[in-house]
């Protein structure tokens, strides 16, 4: 059976800011997909542009940035960097 991808990357962005309390992003309501593909997705979740990563059939949550465009975050993120160069 085919989950949704987007519901299952709100429910992965979900469970970031629960772990991380982060209370601007709960509950993740008004969302919108910046970017997916097989391996990758950005979602903007308020301010906030969230790249997750997919490995073994899973999205996990990378990291979440303030910047427009997540590129410009320059964290030291090996997804991020493998993101942004391909």
């Amino acid at each position: 059976e085919e989950i949704d991808e987007t519901e299952e990357i709100v429910q992965k962005i979900s469970e970031y800011c629960e772990e991380y309390n982060i209370s601007e992003c709960l509950p993740v309501t008004s969302y919108s997909l910046v970017d997916l593909d097989d391996k990758y997705a950005v979602m903007k979740v308020g301010d906030i542009n969230y790249l997750l990563t997919k490995k073994d059939h899973e999205w996990n949550v990378s990291i979440g940035s303030q910047e427009n465009n997540i590129c410009d975050t320059g964290s030291g993120s090996p997804d991020l960097a493998e993101y942004c160069s391909r």
